[in-house]
């Protein structure tokens, strides 16, 4: 599943942005320092301060893809060419194409000064670390050949096609005028979380492939089947909410304790014709409503909440509009680090929210881990996963 990989690849970047927008002179430093030195200690901050004013400002515009960005998801040597230089170059492509940006005083996406930046950077990075990278050896080739710029004319022209991210995350508000659609069932925004974390299961016994369940749990209306394992995870069970409307959920918890946990929510709060994917008001400002409950249910807790990501859509190249809204959590307790990752969608006229809990600090790992995940319940579930991805196999998956 290529573009949820992308998804792991956006939060590299995303995960060492600080709190609070990015004023427009603090990004032009922020640039300034990326042109000077890629190595020097102010570039690692300077790399988070572009990186936030991609995502927020208003003033840029950028969409990040396969074709715009392609060394970021290349398959490669990671002993080689590791996070931190693709989260580096991806921040100088960022300085690049915001800088011609600002220059012209309207925003749209510029992939051509972007790349001209990257390939100046991967060239100074090549001298102290030879390594090759055939994407950008190819986006050197066209620039020596006097072909980058048409191919940049092309890559625009052709972005509506592409399995691209436009890196405008929500500001976490629901929009105008969707507060009286969303009726709250027993007073609470959603079913038993996040304003009052569940207590944590008891621990699991190791179990055998051979003792586990081929099917969890199967949910007859929806169409969708929750595998007895998932990777790194087991099925647990079902908890049934009251009133009907906050639904159900699904849990999965790691059976050595080593590994994420996952719950699964699936509930209507008694609102009709809940739209399928992630880009409808009532499910952004679903969304919103979880995301603001995250901080208040870990006080209780003593948990100290850091976003990394507060709201983004995740997007796919055949279908228009967001598959479903991200947002990843750094949570503490105990000096004891989680990664927590929230993922809304709607489906057939309920909201299906995840919730996944991953032990340490790197949210690039929990996000890896969470899209193997995604990629076991797609195979239970092709059908829905060709739906929700907008995919044009949905005929060939029905079969």
């Amino acid at each position: 599943m290529r573009s949820l990989r992308l998804v792991c690849v956006c939060v590299i970047w995303l995960s060492g942005v600080a709190c609070g927008a990015t004023t427009r002179d603090e990004a032009q430093r922020a640039i300034a320092a990326l042109e000077k030195d890629v190595f020097s200690d102010e570039a690692s901050q300077a790399a988070s301060v572009i990186a936030d004013f991609a995502a927020t400002s208003e003033d840029v515009r950028f969409t990040l893809g396969p074709d715009t960005a392609p060394w970021v998801t290349e398959e490669h040597d990671r002993n080689e060419f590791d996070d931190a230089a693709r989260a580096m170059l991806l921040a100088v492509y960022f300085a690049g194409n915001a800088k011609a940006q600002l220059a012209r005083g309207q925003p749209g996406d510029d992939p051509y000064p972007g790349w001209l930046a990257v390939i100046a950077a991967y060239r100074r990075i090549q001298e102290k670390r030879p390594f090759i990278v055939p994407s950008l050896e190819h986006l050197a080739q066209l620039q020596q050949d006097g072909r980058l710029e048409q191919h940049a004319r092309d890559v625009q022209l052709n972005s509506a096609a592409l399995p691209t991210t436009p890196l405008r995350p929500e500001a976490g508000a629901p929009p105008a005028g969707t507060e009286s659609r969303t009726p709250l069932p027993s007073g609470r925004g959603s079913p038993s979380e996040p304003s009052a974390p569940s207590p944590p299961l008891p621990p699991l016994v190791a179990t055998t492939p051979d003792q586990v369940e081929e099917i969890g749990h199967e949910d007859q209306g929806l169409g969708l089947v929750f595998p007895g394992r998932l990777p790194g995870c087991v099925f647990r069970g079902v908890r049934r909410f009251e009133p009907a409307a906050l639904g159900y959920s699904v849990t999965y918890r790691s059976n050595t304790g080593a590994e994420g946990a996952l719950t699964c929510y699936i509930y209507d709060k008694g609102l009709p014709a809940i739209p399928t994917g992630g880009g409808s008001d009532v499910v952004r400002a679903e969304m919103a409503e979880v995301v603001s409950l995250i901080a208040p249910g870990w006080k209780e807790r003593k948990g100290v909440v850091e976003p990394i990501v507060s709201t983004a859509d995740i997007r796919n190249s055949d279908r228009p509009e967001p598959i479903a809204q991200l947002a990843v959590h750094r949570i503490t307790v105990d000096k004891t680090a989680n990664i927590s990752v929230t993922v809304m969608t709607g489906y057939h006229d309920k909201f299906l929210k995840v919730r996944y809990t991953f032990p340490g600090h790197d949210p690039n790992t929990a996000l890896r881990a969470l899209t193997a995940c995604w990629d076991a319940f797609a195979q239970a579930n092709p059908i829905a996963a060709a739906e929700l991805l907008g995919s044009n196999t949905s005929a060939a998956a029905a079969k």
